[in-house]
């Protein structure tokens, strides 16, 4: 089982995967710290944030989307308000910390995920460890849940607040609560087989 192609070939992805997002991690900081200290970065190109049609987000299955538009002067056109060079420095620090926050969970998760998989491969399967990492992996897929379901975006002239439940992540979470206690279960099987033997 150690030379188990299979494991080995989900090993080398989740360390693919890792690497992956610690590159989007520095990219987005780059690129958030180069637009933040080029004010004309923006300059003339046409970017806005529009409200996702219904259709769309009924496409999506396990998903939940509502968003809300304010504007502080009713006269101003919305182009003119919801565009990223309107962004307040503060909301755009948010948006990047959120960012931040969802990739990092990504990658913690994944991390969790190729222990297991290790795990599995020295023959030990069923213990505290692992049953630990898919708690872990359970915590971290409510707190991405929580992190990615509202987002505020605050403009010079106006606002927009999304509702956005990706119920994906809840069930994901409950699987990995679910598969820990499987694997509590296990551990108690196998400590209970060691002792008979």
């Amino acid at each position: 089982m150690t030379k188990n192609r299979l494991l080995n070939i989900a090993v080398t992805i989740c360390k693919i995967i890792k690497l992956m997002y610690i590159a989007v991690i520095i990219l987005i900081t780059v690129a958030f710290i180069y637009m933040k200290t080029d004010n004309n970065y923006f300059e003339g190109k046409n970017i806005r944030f529009d409200t996702p049609s219904d259709n769309a987000s009924s496409m999506i299955p396990f998903n939940y989307t509502s968003t809300n538009k304010w504007k502080y002067n009713s006269s101003i056109n919305d182009h003119d308000i919801y565009n990223i060079n309107n962004i307040t420095t503060y909301s755009y620090c948010v948006i990047y910390l959120k960012f931040m926050t969802m990739l990092i969970l990504l990658h913690l998760c994944i991390k969790e995920y190729q222990n297991i998989i290790q795990s599995v491969k020295s023959f030990s399967t069923f213990k505290q460890k692992n049953i630990l990492s898919f708690k872990r992996i359970g915590k971290y897929l409510l707190i991405y849940f929580i992190v990615t379901s509202y987002t505020e975006i605050h403009y010079n002239e106006g606002g927009t607040s999304t509702l956005d439940f990706n119920f994906t992540a809840l069930l994901l979470m409950l699987t990995s609560f679910i598969m820990a206690e499987i694997f509590k279960e296990g551990s108690k099987l196998q400590q209970e087989n060691d002792l008979t033997v």
